[in-house]
């Protein structure tokens, strides 16, 4: 019985990596499972990260975006590092600098029991400065 068991969760396990090797997105999204889909959020927003803001408690991952962390490095063309993630936040952070209201529509909740969401300002994607800060870099795997 116990074999029985193991093979079972072997094949399971090989099951999972082949599904997650070849989906080609490791962000996977879970729809609905983790809980009810909340309604949109609008408020001033304040950066987190290069791909995720908090409005009134709220963090919330931008759909679709997978910016470095803050303190992360990369490379750029010539071969010098510096800091890409804080460079993504900080353009973030210039573009929701105005105080105006950011609109969120709920997406689904990530693999991490997130809030995923397409967020605005002023019918502008907040994603887009996310990526204008990082772009054209690569990332340093730590």
């Amino acid at each position: 019985m116990r074999l029985v068991f193991v093979t079972v969760a072997a094949v399971a396990a090989l099951i999972t990596q082949f599904v997650v090797q070849r989906s080609g997105d490791l962000n996977l999204i879970v729809p609905n499972s983790i809980g009810p889909s909340p309604g949109p959020i609008s408020g001033v927003a304040s950066v987190i990260d290069g791909d995720t803001i908090e409005i009134h408690g709220q963090r919330i991952r931008f759909n679709g975006v997978d910016a470095p962390e803050s303190s992360q490095p990369c490379d750029d063309a010539k071969g010098f590092r510096y800091q890409c993630g804080a460079k993504a936040a900080a353009a973030l952070d210039v573009f929701l600098a105005a105080l105006r209201p950011v609109h969120c529509d709920f997406v689904a909740w990530d693999r991490y029991g997130r809030y995923v969401g397409h967020c605005a300002r002023d019918l502008k994607n907040c994603a887009r400065f996310t990526r204008r800060g990082q772009k054209g870099q690569n990332p340093i795997s730590t």
